[in-house]
């Protein structure tokens, strides 16, 4: 039982899906997970999936494996009710078929002996978009399988010998290979961050495991896996033979994936960046003191290291996010959001109610950006919106409390009343929502929280109500 399924061994031909869906799925694939997590070479992909529909009796095995992962995400990423339209079946029936044929594949690669860059993408695919499965998984054990598969590939480790980083000239299919692997190492570390911050718990990966360079800035079109060829110039340049074949790669390298320009790559280079940065703030001393982190040990040290973040990603990546169309626009509000779902978090214990108006612009702009931008708002619905839901629950139970003097204290009440009345209302409004979509199942220990927060404010609501701490506003 490798991803939380207890799985008989089956032909795994009948698992899949008729040739013209699998055209369908992919689609979905490339639109709605692709552009967030850039964990495969799309365009080389695609080139392997036109050969394989041909013969699906002869799949090889690498690419079964990624297509079952890719299958599974596509699901994650679309409504209940937009799959019964489309495939037919209920979103949780494909989930759980895509899911085993994965392990089926898993286990008769022999992994664990022969582990390869397709299995460990899958592997790394799956685990990244099962945090929004409507059921549970494995994914610290999954996490544990990942890091290690990585490591036994020498995937942590930056390959100073290798065509494409040291003074040779490398190809494009050489550059590509190596880009893939920075890749899946840096997915890893984002991984660890999100599922050590979702538990409670400090990261496993610390810094003298690895010394990966960050992936570089670069397109899709820039990338493919089997060229031969040598490395193109970047659009705009001119290609000239002779200084691309007596250059430094290493000079080339840098310049071909500098952050003066937004990519294909920009939103995932975002979100590592961000994530990797979290480990500074996010995490127990005792995590900066092994990973030779600067102590941030008051609330104002980590608010500045959350605001030299946002200027950070500012310079870097926002301000190249410019254009016009539905992804840019997402990107860049999404990044926002992040980033201030960091400062909501490094924030959570000063003064109640500056928390609670954060809390409330957080959650509106998280849930609208979700219902308006359907196709990629999954992605921030655990790691953004349910934060700040717990967070602002968390603030009506304490502001609510006779104890800090109910919704009309100080001299500001009025004020102050018809804040926690919005915020009341919008709590819940959450809060029922994510019980219609049954986000205990997707986001089981968190959403537990949440509810039982949530009990504990209505409670403490109910008794100052009663002995006349509120006046209820009608």
């Amino acid at each position: 039982m490798l991803l939380g399924y207890n799985a008989v061994e089956r032909n795994t031909k009948e698992l899949h899906p008729p040739v013209a869906q699998i055209w369908a799925i992919f689609n979905l694939y490339l639109d709605n997970v692709d552009p967030l997590l850039k964990v495969v070479h799309a365009p080389s992909f695609q080139k392997q999936l036109l050969q394989a529909v041909q013969n699906m009796d002869s799949l090889e095995a690498e690419v079964e494996i990624l297509l079952f992962s890719i299958y599974f995400s596509a699901m994650i990423s679309i409504p209940t009710e937009d799959c019964l339209s489309m495939f037919k079946e209920s979103r949780v029936t494909l989930l759980e078929r895509y899911r085993f044929g994965l392990e089926q594949c898993l286990i008769r690669s022999n992994f664990l002996m022969k582990p390869s860059l397709p299995v460990l993408q899958a592997l790394v695919l799956y685990l990244a978009t099962s945090l929004h499965a409507p059921f549970p998984s494995p994914k610290e054990s999954l996490l544990a399988l990942s890091i290690q598969m990585a490591r036994t590939m020498n995937f942590h480790i930056e390959q100073p010998d290798h065509p494409s980083s040291g003074p040779q000239f490398a190809t494009l299919g050489q550059r590509t290979r190596t880009e893939m692997r920075r890749r899946l190492w840096w997915h890893i570390m984002t991984l660890d961050v999100r599922i050590a911050e979702e538990t409670d718990k400090d990261p496993i990966i610390w810094e003298g495991m690895w010394n990966v360079k960050m992936p570089s800035n670069l397109d899709d079109a820039e990338l493919d896996m089997t060229s031969s060829l040598p490395i193109p110039p970047r659009a705009g340049e001119t290609f000239d033979a002779d200084v691309y074949l007596t250059q430094n790669s290493d000079t080339a390298t840098d310049q071909r994936g500098s952050h003066d320009r937004r990519t294909d790559l920009s939103f995932t280079l975002m979100r590592m960046d961000i994530n990797y940065a979290a480990r500074r703030f996010s995490f127990s001393q005792d995590f900066c003191t092994v990973n030779g982190y600067d102590a941030l040990c008051t609330v104002e040290e980590r608010v500045k290291s959350v605001e030299r973040l946002v200027k950070d990603m500012d310079r870097r990546y926002l301000q190249f996010c410019n254009r016009n169309d539905a992804f840019s626009f997402f990107e860049r509000n999404a990044a926002k959001l992040i980033l201030s779902r960091h400062f909501l978090v490094v924030q959570k214990n000063r003064q109640p109610a500056e928390v609670l108006q954060n809390c409330i612009l957080v959650l509106e702009a998280a849930a609208g950006m979700r219902r308006t931008h359907k196709k990629w708002g999954w992605l921030l619905r655990s790691h953004v919106e349910l934060v700040a839901l717990e967070l602002l629950w968390n603030c009506l139970s304490t502001m609510t409390s006779p104890a800090f003097g109910g919704e009309n204290s100080n001299p500001s009440s009025e004020h102050l009343a018809g804040r926690l009345q919005h915020a009341w209302a919008l709590a819940e409004i959450a809060f029922q929502r994510g019980k219609e979509d049954e986000l205990h199942l997707c986001y089981g220990s968190q959403w537990t929280r949440i509810a039982d927060l949530r009990d504990v404010a209505i409670a403490i609501r109910e008794g100052a109500l009663d002995s006349g701490h509120i006046v209820e506003v009608v």
